[in-house]
């Protein structure tokens, strides 16, 4: 398969402190892989650099064959809240994306591409709401919703489900793999429930202390989309087992 992203001998430094050092990473398309690590070892940050929000100190990121200097278009952000607009309903909300991108009105073909997005989260019937009429899981289906309204080839999530009940974050996690397989997206997932990042992803890496570089790879051999019972069979809980054991420096050296 093609890489799509390839993290170069990455580093960043803020006020002399680095948080991030020769970071080696390639992601293939449609490939999903999560970053975990402890807190503060520079997982957003990383992801940030991805996203063209962060120019790196040292090294470089290739999207394709392009470096990424700033925000790229192919590139859509998903943050830990669902930043929306509280005088938007969903529908609005979820046509934002397309708005800024070509500055005019929806169209009628915009807006039956939105309702098929917001169909496809779940959340059908509830177009005319505003984000205070909305679930926390709910608003969570808006914002995904709208972050694959223009078909972005790659998804970088920054601890979406992180404030969600057990049951929500689930359900969005099942419906989460279904649409990167449905899109073929290739996702970057932020998250610190190593669970939540072994049932997810193609492969998962750990990135150590600061400065941070990649300690350790980990390939998931499940084929994605998994059912969510995968969970409690010995051969993925042994995968989640022997991550949290390299997390806590009782793991086997790589």
């Amino acid at each position: 398969m093609t890489i799509i992203i390839d993290c170069k001998n990455v580093g960043i430094t803020f006020d002399k402190a680095p948080i991030l050092a020769n970071v080696d990473l390639q992601i293939l398309d449609g490939e999903f892989v999560s970053i975990i690590g402890k807190s503060g070892s520079g997982k957003s940050t990383l992801l940030q650099v991805v996203g063209g929000l962060l120019t790196p100190t040292e090294g470089k990121v290739t999207i394709g064959e392009k470096v990424i200097t700033e925000p790229m278009d192919e590139i859509t952000y998903v943050f830990q809240k669902p930043v929306l607009l509280e005088w938007r309903n969903v529908l609005e909300n979820v046509l934002m994306p397309l708005e800024l991108k070509h500055k005019r009105k929806p169209t009628k073909e915009d807006i039956t591409r939105a309702k098929t997005m917001i169909h496809s989260v779940g959340l059908e019937g509830h177009e005319d709401k505003y984000p205070h009429e909305l679930s926390g899981g709910m608003m969570s289906r808006v914002s995904l919703a709208r972050a694959l309204l223009t078909r972005p080839s790659i998804l970088l999530m920054d601890e979406p489900f992180s404030a969600l009940d057990a049951m929500t974050k689930e359900q969005l996690q099942l419906e989460l793999m279904q649409l990167s397989v449905q899109f073929s997206t290739t996702i970057l997932f932020i998250t610190h429930d190593i669970t939540e990042a072994v049932y997810l992803s193609d492969r998962v890496v750990l990135l150590g202390d600061q400065p941070a570089k990649v300690k350790r790879e980990f390939s998931i051999p499940f084929e994605r989309p998994r059912p969510k019972d995968l969970k409690f069979e010995l051969s993925f809980t042994s995968i989640v087992k022997g991550i949290y054991e390299e997390i806590e420096g009782r793991g086997e050296s790589s």
